[in-house]
């Protein structure tokens, strides 16, 4: 097992194992004043706080979010909720070796090696993320935006998934059809 320090070093200098996101993302220029390294943007405002309250990540708040291919058919390779920050539930996906957790690096592997955009929009408090995953799962295959190569739940049907309020998963619906129609 890696011990955390491990994986925090090989994170700094972009080595992890079989990974060139991070070797690429290591290249450019980053700030030095947080553990989790962020690409610079140019703004001095790149500080990032948040609150850990008995043991958790407190006020992440809850997210949707859906895998875009760059390239090929462009549509949506896998949709997700979770809990935690998007960028954080990303790289689970792509390095946890658990395949309940690690699920792009599981299900897809052609991740290690295409480009993947990921777009998330926090939904509102209150709402079921397994109901807004499934909404805009069932949205998505009805506008035939899943990728062939699609390794998310199946769809259901969008009117039994239909969480309280829909805007959110609209905004991410309306994301993928210009990423798509590009």
């Amino acid at each position: 097992m890696v011990s955390h320090l491990g994986l925090r070093e090989q994170a700094l200098q972009g080595t992890f194992p079989g990974t060139g996101a991070c070797r690429r993302l290591a290249a450019r220029p980053v700030v030095a004043s947080h553990d989790l390294r962020m690409p610079r943007t140019g703004n001095e405002d790149d500080l990032v706080v948040f609150q850990v309250r008995d043991g958790e990540i407190a006020d992440a708040g809850s997210w949707v979010y859906a895998w875009l291919r760059v390239g090929g058919d462009r549509r949506v390779v896998y949709v997700g909720a979770t809990g935690l920050p998007p960028g954080t539930r990303a790289w689970l996906h792509l390095h946890d070796p658990n395949p309940d957790i690690g699920r792009i690096a599981a299900r897809y592997p052609a991740a290690s090696d295409e480009p993947l955009d990921v777009v998330a929009v926090r939904i509102a408090e209150g709402v079921s993320r397994q109901e807004a995953k499934s909404l805009l799962t069932a949205r998505l295959a009805k506008e035939g935006l899943l990728s062939k190569d699609y390794v998310g739940d199946p769809p259901e049907d969008a009117a039994a998934s239909a969480p309280k309020d829909a805007q959110q998963v609209d905004r991410v619906l309306r994301h993928v059809r210009e990423h798509v129609s590009r």
